[in-house]
């Protein structure tokens, strides 16, 4: 995996990284997904997910997913999760650690 910050910035430099598109699922079932797919990274090592969300046909999984709830809803599944900056309002991008 390859990724550069700068300020909190990400440069688009990965490598290896996992995406999950969860246009079209309510709320409940994309927080299912997300947990998934969370569990198929190899935690060994950080990785970066980037889940799309979508941005104009409603807000509520955007305005989840980009919330401080979520970070706390998965590092009570064990996962510590920190939010990377990115260009795209559809998606977001979070490096995954195994919380230690």
């Amino acid at each position: 995996m390859y990724l550069r910050i700068f300020n909190n910035h990400i440069t688009m430099l990965i490598k290896k990284k996992m995406k999950i598109d969860l246009h079209g699922y309510e709320l409940s079932d994309a927080i299912v997904e997300i947990s998934y797919a969370i569990r198929e990274l190899d935690l060994k090592k950080d990785h970066v997910i980037e889940i799309v969300h979508g941005f104009h046909s409603g807000q509520v999984l955007k305005n989840y997913i980009r919330s401080k709830k979520f970070l706390q809803d998965m590092k009570k599944d064990g996962y510590s999760l920190k939010a990377l900056s990115g260009n795209n309002p559809g998606s977001s991008f979070f490096l995954v650690t195994l919380k230690r």
